[in-house]
């Protein structure tokens, strides 16, 4: 098998059993390398739906949960060029309804702000929506940061169906977007930027080849993992 050239990423697209995978020009992942014992370049690449953006995973945030607000600029003077949140919600990802706490980071350059619910009095929803989403990693001494990262990403806020006053739950929602394909009421609809999400940490000797996006949204063919982790041997990156 001939090695590709570096600078390109194992990415993969579609969705259900119709999945293909190619070689795209690797994206620079944008992070402060100074952080990290080690910084890994995009490993791999998921994009549902080459013809739009999709809906690519849920972030249930509790009603207790805190969330880090930081501006960046000259906010006094309303001048601010840089918004970044932190919060720890739980992710669903399309092809499992299994809930897991992780960290998530939101940027987003200029404009208006990120604004969340105030009136937190029950749980509620952010549906992450963009055309593709990649994978990385950082290492930090022993130990991997298994790392998502989405750009051009929007965020609905699910909050309470319109019209009822009922709130929808996580897996409802779930069910109806990825299981049924069905819409859902908003109550916003914001840019954001981009999001990097914090899967995991997991020590150096336990990761593998086969944390892969796409393996988050189905389980991938044979034939596809085989070759994903034939050119990582044949790169010098089996680990």
């Amino acid at each position: 098998m001939q090695t590709p050239e570096r600078g390109l990423v194992f990415s993969t697209e579609g969705e259900g059993g119709c999945i293909a995978c190619k070689w795209e020009q690797e994206k620079d992942m944008q992070v402060d390398e100074s952080s990290f014992d080690e910084v890994s370049g995009e490993l791999n690449r998921h994009t549902p739906d080459p013809k739009g953006v999709s809906s690519l995973c849920l972030l249930e945030i509790k009603k207790d949960s805190h969330v880090l607000n930081k501006f960046y600029g000259n906010p006094g003077q309303g001048v601010i060029t840089c918004q970044k949140m932190l919060c720890h919600p739980y992710i669903m990802m399309p092809g499992s309804k299994k809930k897991e706490r992780v960290q998530v980071h939101f940027c987003k350059l200029g404009g208006r702000q990120i604004v969340m619910p105030i009136e937190k009095d029950a749980d509620y929803t952010l549906v992450l929506r963009a055309r593709e989403i990649s994978h990385y990693v950082t290492r930090v001494g022993d130990n991997f940061k298994m790392m998502l990262t989405i750009e051009a990403c929007t965020i609905s806020t699910v909050f309470k169906n319109v019209g009822t006053g009922m709130l929808p739950s996580t897996e409802e929602i779930h069910t109806r977007l990825f299981a049924q394909q069905e819409d859902f009421n908003a109550c916003s609809v914001q840019y954001v930027g981009t999001v990097k999400i914090t899967m995991g940490v997991i020590h150096v000797d336990r990761y593998f080849e086969k944390f892969m996006t796409a393996m988050l949204f189905v389980k991938l063919s044979e034939p596809i993992q085989n070759k994903y982790c034939e050119i990582r041997r044949l790169r010098g990156t089996s680990h």
